[in-house]
């Protein structure tokens, strides 16, 4: 189940293999491996929405009965958290889940990390940079993170992840 419903989940951020869409399944399949640590208040919001995946999943499965209480209770990862997160980013700025995808693999400094230049060296580079953004250790400033700021009024790590998209968006103008 959980390879199928992985190719599920990378299909939302790379709808077709194509030549202009770099891949990233190696750089995926570690975060879709590491849970979402929540550590700022209302970021749990963040992870419900992740595992709210697993539900939508499972409907498309249209098998008839009920997903494993166990599987849907198990907290989200990093991976799903990104995917519902490019979900809110593109309801409010629609550019598409995969365009999304690319701005936070360049915001993560992940974008080097493509299938194409992958080398097995990189699986720890990638696991300290995915474990620097679930313990927040990011700049103040939110660079190293999803939404860095040129201009932030407050210290990025301290601030929930749906103000840190609303304040990128306002300084990018994107609205």
């Amino acid at each position: 189940m959980d390879g199928t419903y992985f190719d599920w989940l990378y299909e939302h951020v790379r709808p077709e293999i194509s030549p202009e869409l770099l891949q990233y399944t190696k750089v995926c399949a570690l975060a879709h491996q590491i849970i979402f640590d929540w550590s700022v208040p209302n970021d749990d919001n963040r992870s419900a929405e992740g595992r709210e995946l697993r539900r939508e999943f499972y409907e498309s499965l249209d098998v008839g009965s009920r997903p494993d209480k166990d599987w849907m209770a198990l907290d989200a990862s990093i991976f799903e958290v990104l995917i519902a997160l490019a979900r809110r980013c593109d309801f409010i700025v629609e550019n598409g889940l995969p365009w999304w995808f690319d701005v936070f693999m360049g915001n993560l400094e992940l974008d080097h990390y493509n299938d194409a230049l992958w080398q097995t060296s990189d699986r720890n580079r990638v696991n300290r940079m995915l474990t620097k953004l679930n313990e927040r250790r990011y700049r103040p400033n939110g660079k190293g993170g999803l939404f860095p700021l040129e201009h932030p009024k407050k210290d990025q790590r301290e601030v929930e992840l749906w103000y840190q998209m609303s304040a990128y968006m306002a300084e990018n103008k994107m609205y």
